[in-house]
């Protein structure tokens, strides 16, 4: 699972360096976080911090209005770590799942 994550954010560092070129240089995976931070602050720099979501501007615009327009707590944040399941990789109980497509066929997921 460590190296999905490593994986993931070492693609949002590469993506900004093609929007921007930039080049931020690979990180060694204990400081990977603090390179993305880097790179993401070059990003809203430019006024392109939105394209970490979305190339269009007007939808990550109409996300936020979405996200700013009731009132937020933390509680369940400050404690999703304690659930072991939020850590557990689930795909191989959830291989098998199946979905009915628009014309109720039968597919699976994986």
């Amino acid at each position: 699972m460590v190296d999905d994550i490593n994986n993931s954010l070492h693609e949002q560092i590469q993506h900004v360096n093609k929007l921007i070129n930039t080049h931020f240089d690979e990180a060694p995976k204990d400081s990977i976080l603090s390179k993305l931070s880097l790179a993401r602050r070059a990003l809203m720099d430019k006024g392109l911090g939105y394209k970490m979501l979305s190339n269009d501007k007007e939808t990550v615009d109409k996300l936020d209005g979405i996200d700013e327009s009731y009132a937020r707590t933390y509680d369940f944040g400050k404690h999703v770590w304690d659930y072991k399941i939020y850590c557990k990789d689930v795909r191989p109980e959830t291989k098998d799942i199946k979905v009915l497509d628009k014309k109720n066929t039968c597919k699976r997921l994986i």
